[in-house]
Formats: C-alpha cells, structure tokens, sequence
C-alpha cells in the first residue's frame, strides 16, 4: 500500500477496542477540480479545489476486520416541520458511502434497509490500514476505492483517531461531475459512547426512512 499521510507514532501506547464500535466526528475531502461532463465531453463548468467539510461515522464491525463509512445527513433535515432543511424530515439520517454493509442490512429474507449498496472493505487495528470500495460491482463506471492509515491521540480513556486516505474514481460516467485524479481524505474521529453497529444497524430512521409504509406494521422488527 503506498503511504497516504503521516505515519502513527513510534511509540503507540493507545489501543482502543475496536470491535464493534462507532467513530463519529468530520471528514474533510479535498480535490484539484471537479468537472462537469455531457456525452463524455468535459464542459466549461468546473470547481477548482474544492474542499468538503461533513459530519461522518466510521463503522467498525463486529468482526473487526471490515468497516463502513457513513455520512450523516440528519443535520440537513427539515427539523421542527420547518422548510428550512435539505431533505425531508422523514428521511434516512445515515448515508453509506464506502466499505461493508453490516449483517442483516441486505438480504433476501427481509427488507434490506441497505438493499442495492455494493460495497467491500477490509479493516486492520494491528497495522493501522483500512480499505474500502463501492459500486465495484454493480455501477462500476462509478465505482470508488480508497486506502489509507489512522493513529491515535488523546489519552487511552479518550482517544481521537486521526485518519488520513487516498480516493479514487473510475469516472467513467458520461454524464455528470467528476473528479479527475485522486482525492484526498482527512478526519478526526471519537468513540461515540454506548453505541455499536450491532445496535444502530437497524435503528428506525438510520438508514430507512421511519416512515417507510411497511415499517411499523411488524412488531418484531428491531
């Protein structure tokens, strides 16, 4: 893997348990441009180093081995029935942006609340690494992968992971933005208390709208 940032300490006396867990906190990602595209023809529209400052988590699985980036987008809803958010209040908060569905998330069986995400990651707490795609699969022309590495500061009782990650594009929609090149990750995340994936994959409102026609109908759903 090719080095994307600074490296961990030498010393690294911080080692949080990581199985299981919620990081919550802001990523900002960053860019050279980013193009606007009609028929595979670059057009005059572009943004010159763009800069994105959003709310994120990054979901550890249980098994520790896999993770999953999730953008939170509750901050944008209409609130109080007001008209002032982005999306409608009865929408998801949580948006799947790269790595492992969690188990149970998409089947057969049930309703996936996350039925069509294509995504794989793998997740090490020994090297520090993480890796993670989207769409590889299923939408391959706009498929995304990163690498990266994270460390720790703080104290052992609270400690803030600092993640640093390299994103690339297939870009090879016809239509749309794109960003040429490699796009760079930061962010800065804590251990959200009391939460795991194991509880919040299937919160009512995460990723499926609490107001889905199906949703209250069955009593044993979690």
């Amino acid at each position: 893997m090719p080095e994307v940032g600074p490296r961990p300490p030498v010393v690294d006396t911080i080692r949080p348990f990581m199985k299981d867990s919620i990081w919550t906190g802001t990523m900002t990602l960053s860019a050279d441009s980013i193009n606007q595209y009609k028929g595979g023809k670059e057009q005059a529209y572009k943004i010159t180093n763009p800069s994105i400052l959003a709310p994120v988590e990054l979901w550890i699985l249980p098994s520790g081995t896999e993770c999953l980036l999730v953008l939170d987008i509750s901050q944008l809803k209409d609130g109080q029935g007001t008209a002032s958010g982005l999306v409608g209040n009865d929408a998801e908060d949580w948006l799947a942006l790269i790595g492992t569905a969690p188990v149970g998330t998409l089947g057969e069986d049930r309703f996936g609340v996350l039925e069509g995400y294509d995504g794989s990651s793998s997740f090490d707490s020994t090297l520090r690494t993480f890796m993670g795609t989207r769409d590889k699969n299923e939408d391959p022309e706009k498929s995304l992968s990163c690498t990266g590495r994270y460390y720790f500061t703080g104290t052992i009782a609270n400690p803030e992971m600092n993640l640093r990650a390299t994103l690339t594009l297939q870009n090879n929609n016809n239509d749309g933005l794109r960003i040429p090149g490699i796009a760079n990750i930061q962010a800065k995340l804590k251990r959200s208390p009391q939460r795991t994936v194991t509880g919040d994959k299937f919160k009512k409102g995460g990723f499926q709208p609490s107001l889905w026609w199906g949703f209250q109908d069955y009593p044993d759903y979690p």
